[in-house]
């Protein structure tokens, strides 16, 4: 109770950049020699790796400490020994992930968990959705409720938004079209603004959906709040105009997290701003890799602790089962804010009034994600990312006919050669047809053939050898797509 109580209280107060670093990795530390005390397969790690835990003092001795993953830490360690103290006991929540062999991973939390998330989404609704200024709003909650971690966080989030007193109002259909559409055409007229949280391909499905049926989403006010994967500007274009939004910084806002520590970024207008500028080539794209599309968030350090180690990030968090310098093998690159302006070369700081963003917001600082390393698909040691390929399904060609959804493969081919597959879903109502998959296998070579300079170059030699099998899968398929669920596609 005393916990809640301080949680109903706190004053959401912004950073100071001067000492955020400092106080972040101090806390850091910190958690390190807790657990290096009382966890006894960290414990254990650290003695295994050589490790002395006393010398671990300060934020530079703190960076070799060696990291952990899921293969030389997860899979080797039972569940209570990654605990504190060895015992599960003291678990408020478990949440779970699907495994790379198909089995689930169990996640203990604690509350304070959920307490933080609610904290950093209620600022995400006052800096981009000025629900605190008494709009109420419709909070809509498409994510599947149950085990799975977004939806039960997104879910409690908002209950505990509700103690602070914003005013909002939740609807909590889960994964399913039909289930969400009513909601909308009965209840979103009567707000000041809809926010509709989801998985991104769903929330194109349920915009798609409803323009079909000829509901009027441009009278709605709708916002949107994304998680699971990173989204395109040309995503972000397709719903803006979709719903006929306006404003291309306060409109759809994603998020960036894992079952593992649940929320660990946040898209902000300043954050969107930076991602556009870069797109649109008004600054200097020293952070687009080739091939990848970048996907650009804040986060506040004290929560969960970011760093780049060669490219990867590692991330540091408190829980039930405490996780220090972990790496979920996203590649990426954390900015602090005087590098964040060093790379915008004066630009967000000139902008900035215009652009109607919160100044406060440059206090933060940015994570740039490129994707994981561990799901591209290898066709001629060219290394082909589903971003570039769920780029390709954004074009304007494609967005009457295909949801966005893709299964991606390797298959050998006659000749004993590796093909690339794609299964793509098509809209309901959409029959596949044989000119349908060559428009798209078209479209996506284009696209690799602009983002992959790897797989330009082989295309001049190779041709038609590196075109993609594209096979139409019919809408929600019960063994590609299947409804009410997400499926690990690629």
């Amino acid at each position: 109770m005393r916990a809640l109580l301080e949680f109903i209280n706190h004053a959401n107060a912004g950073p100071d950049a001067s000492c955020l670093f400092r106080h972040a990795s101090g806390k850091a530390v910190a958690l390190f020699r807790r657990a290096a005390k009382h966890v006894p397969a960290y414990r254990h790690f650290l003695e295994r790796n050589g490790v002395n835990a006393e010398k671990i003092q300060d934020a530079a001795s703190f960076a070799h400490v060696p990291l952990i993953n899921k293969k030389n830490y997860i899979e080797q360690y039972s569940l209570a020994e990654r605990c504190w103290n060895g015992t599960e006991e003291g678990a408020q929540a478990i949440a779970a992930s699907s495994g790379s062999t198909g089995a689930p991973l169990f996640w203990p939390r604690y509350i304070q968990q959920d307490f933080d998330f609610a904290l950093i989404h209620e600022r995400i609704l006052r800096d981009t959705f000025a629900v605190h200024t008494g709009r109420w709003t419709l909070f809509v909650n498409t994510f599947a409720l149950g085990n799975w971690s977004a939806g039960m966080v997104f879910q409690h989030g908002a209950l505990l938004m509700q103690l602070r007193g914003m005013p909002i109002c939740l609807a909590s259909p889960g994964y399913s079209v039909t289930e969400t559409l009513p909601i909308l055409r009965h209840f979103a007229p009567q707000f000041g603004q809809t926010i509709v949280l989801g998985h991104p391909p769903f929330l194109r499905m349920l915009m798609a959906a409803a323009v079909d049926d000829a509901y009027p989403v441009r009278d709605w006010n709708l916002r949107f709040v994304g998680a699971g994967e990173g989204v395109s500007e040309s995503f972000r274009d397709l719903i803006h105009e979709t719903v006929g939004a306006t404003d291309p910084l306060r409109t759809f806002i994603n998020i960036y997290g894992s079952a593992e520590f649940c929320l660990m970024g946040f898209e902000t207008p300043l954050s969107i701003a930076y991602k556009r500028g870069l797109v649109r080539n008004t600054l200097r794209p020293t952070i687009v890799v080739d091939g990848r599309d970048s996907f650009v968030y804040q986060f506040d350090p004290s929560v969960k602790y970011l760093e780049s180690v060669q490219g990867d990030i590692v991330t540091t968090a408190d829980s039930t089962m405490p996780l220090v310098r972990y790496d979920i093998l996203d590649e990426g690159e954390v900015l602090w804010p005087d590098a964040v302006s060093a790379q915008g070369e004066g630009w967000l700081e000139s902008d900035l009034i215009q652009q109607g963003v919160n100044p406060a917001l440059q206090q933060l600082p940015m994570v740039v994600i490129r994707g994981r390393r561990d799901v591209a698909v290898s066709l001629f040691a060219i290394n082909i990312y589903p971003e570039s390929l769920k780029r390709a399904l954004e074009d304007s060609s494609l967005v009457v006919s295909v949801t966005g959804r893709l299964r991606v493969r390797k298959e050998h081919a006659e000749g004993g050669r590796d093909r690339l597959v794609l299964d793509v879903e098509l809209r309901p109502n959409v029959e596949p047809s044989a000119q349908l998959s060559s428009h798209i296998a078209q479209v996506v070579v284009a696209m690799l053939r602009s983002m992959n300079s790897e797989y330009c170059r082989a295309y001049e030699t190779l041709g038609s050898v590196l075109d993609p099998l594209v096979r139409l899968v019919a809408y929600e398929d019960p063994e590609i797509f299947p409804s009410g669920k997400l499926k690990k596609l690629s």
